[in-house]
């Protein structure tokens, strides 16, 4: 028994050893990665074959290329003739220099390659539909198998399909995307890849979605095909279906346009969703849907507006700060959007970046595109009022803080601003001219008087001055210290002295006087020029706080003494000076002895 389990282990090991190397034998000899493209690929048809790999090994000139066609494929080929023409035979897009050899039994074509290709290169062989290789005559997925001289294990290809022959997927356009709105239909396609269809034989059905309106009677002129009217509508309205003969010949795989016009009638669903059609051929009769399209409504986009500040920060709806505007658009649908905006009676610009407003009043507006749609959304405005600068503000009476002495007193000065604005002093309101010129008239009372005057515009900006006017009613007090009334003056000068209370301009006699710190104040006056007599001293001291003046005089006694006369003689000379003056004597004067 504990040999037969051994026995039975060995060749299990013999056997994966066995599939282990056949596997590797494979890997080693064998082609890698084969993938096969099929022009048409479509049932029971004559077909263009391209089928690109990777060597692993050289592949000299004249080597062969062996490709074995799935179960069902045509090989046109007999034992008596073999040969597939060089023509329809190419390696790496040369043409092959020598004939390939078919085989009908075993449904392989081997051709041999024109060129030399080195191992690790890609090799691309092709195998025109001339050369009569017919598609299977059933729809499914199919493999073929291919190998070379030096690489002879066959590979699998990977899956391709053969279906039966359609047109192209449609891609549907509008004019109009709104829900329930009249609309032309462009629809592009390509027409099968087999069958000419004929012009004033063959005929497209296109079948519309739930929810389409389509007419009772559509007129033949208003669809078009490669932008000529078709010859006849033939069928429609009871499913949507609208069945018309096309004008002239269309060839196999072409491009083809048909286009409803808005005479047509054909109006959208009147529910926002995405939709898609079915279009077929009379060569063609299965039907293929087209890509979706979408039906929008008028909120398909929807372009919100972001504010910083986000709602205004002044007075009256104002902004007193430049707001940045933001635009964001929202849409229901996948498209590519544009936004464009224009501020007052500017032209509008494609947004791109945050908008700075400057001052003044603007209206700003704005809106959406959906490119792919051709829609445009309602335009939408905002107004916006922004002033940042406070008004401008002068005092010119006083322009600075003030000491006065009478009670009655006007503050004057100007104000100024872009928008209207209100001018307070204190808690009254002043009224301004149209120069923006104010007075305001005012009681003092005795001592210091504080004013503010603030003027504020529309959209809450202040400027404010303070002013401080001191009412003095004090009038300098004048202590005269010498001389005194009536005081009799000999001598050619007099000495006034004196003091005042408070600090104050001193002239005697409209002389001015220095006051020292104390309020003391002397002046010595020259009477050498006055006659005898009554002399009058007038001393003023005007303060200099409030210029209040006080006024003073002294009255004194000049009193000159007798004026001397002094002559001057010379012994026996008749020469006398008087003054200074020469005098002449008449008789010379003499010494009596």
């Amino acid at each position: 028994m504990r040999m037969k389990i051994i026995i039975r282990v060995l060749l299990v090991v013999c056997l994966l050893t066995f599939n282990s190397l056949v596997y590797f034998t494979n890997v080693a000899l064998g082609v890698s990665n084969p993938v096969v493209e099929v022009t048409p690929n479509v049932i029971s048809e004559k077909a263009d074959y391209k089928v690109s790999f990777k060597i692993s090994k050289d592949l000299s000139e004249g080597d062969a290329i062996t490709i074995y066609f799935p179960s069902d494929s045509k090989i046109p080929c007999s034992s008596c003739n073999p040969w597939i023409n060089k023509s329809n035979l190419k390696v790496n897009d040369t043409f092959c220099k020598l004939d390939g050899k078919g085989n009908t039994a075993e449904r392989t074509v081997e051709m041999y390659s024109p060129i030399s290709i080195k191992a690790g290169s890609d090799v691309t062989v092709f195998m025109a539909r001339d050369a009569g290789i017919r598609n299977p005559s059933n729809e499914g997925t199919y493999s073929l198998r291919i190998k070379t001289t030096n690489e002879p294990d066959e590979v699998f290809s990977s899956p391709y399909e053969i279906g039966k022959s359609t047109v192209s997927k449609p891609k549907v356009e509008l004019d109009n995307y709104l829900v329930g709105k009249e609309a032309s239909y462009t629809i592009t396609l390509n027409a099968g890849p087999v069958y000419k269809l004929f012009g004033g034989v063959d005929s497209f059905t296109v079948y519309f979605p739930e929810g389409t309106e389509v007419p009772n009677i559509m007129h033949s002129q208003a669809i078009l095909v490669n932008d000529k009217k078709v010859d006849e509508v033939v069928g429609y309205i009871e499913s949507r279906k609208v069945e018309f003969i096309i004008p002239e010949d269309i060839q196999p795989a072409s491009q083809v346009k048909i286009e409803f016009t808005l005479q047509a009638g054909i109006k959208n669903p009147k529910k926002s969703d995405f939709y898609t059609l079915f279009v077929c051929s009379s060569r063609d009769p299965i039907t293929v849907e087209s890509y979706n399209y979408a039906i929008i409504d008028s909120t398909a986009v929807s372009t919100s507006l972001v504010l910083n500040p986000t709602a205004p920060d002044g007075e009256n709806g104002w902004y007193k700060s430049l707001p940045t505007v933001s635009l964001f658009p929202q849409a229901s649908v996948k498209s590519n959007i544009k936004t464009y905006y224009k501020i007052d009676n500017g032209d509008f610009s494609e947004y791109s970046n945050p908008i700075i407003l400057t001052e003044g009043k603007h209206k700003l507006d704005y809106y959406s595109v959906l490119i792919d749609y051709g829609f445009v959304e309602p335009v939408k405005s905002k107004e916006f009022k922004i002033d940042e600068t406070p008004p401008i503000l002068t005092l010119t009476e006083p322009q600075s803080d003030v000491t006065v002495s009478q009670s009655n007193f006007v503050l004057k000065g100007n104000a100024k601003d872009s928008n209207s604005m209100k001018l307070f002093v204190d808690d009254k309101q002043v009224a301004l001219n149209n120069n923006g010129d104010f007075a305001f008239e005012t009681h003092l009372a005795v001592g210091e008087n504080l004013f503010d005057i603030f003027a504020f515009d529309e959209a809450g900006n202040l400027v404010k001055i303070e002013r401080k006017v001191v009412l003095s009613t004090v009038v300098p007090k004048i202590i005269v210290i010498g001389p005194v009334n009536w005081q009799q003056i000999v001598g050619p000068h007099v000495l006034v002295s004196g003091k005042v209370d408070v600090p104050s301009d001193v002239t005697i006699n409209d002389q001015p006087v220095a006051v020292d710190d104390a309020g003391n104040f002397k002046l010595e006056l020259d009477l050498s020029n006055v006659n005898g007599g009554l002399f009058v001293i007038k001393i003023v001291a005007t303060s200099k706080e409030n210029g209040l003046k006080n006024e003073d005089f002294i009255s004194i006694i000049y009193s000159p003494k007798p004026k001397e006369t002094v002559i001057k003689l010379v012994i026996n000379s008749n020469v006398a000076i008087e003054d200074d003056q020469s005098l002449t004597l008449d008789v010379a004067p003499y010494i009596d002895p």
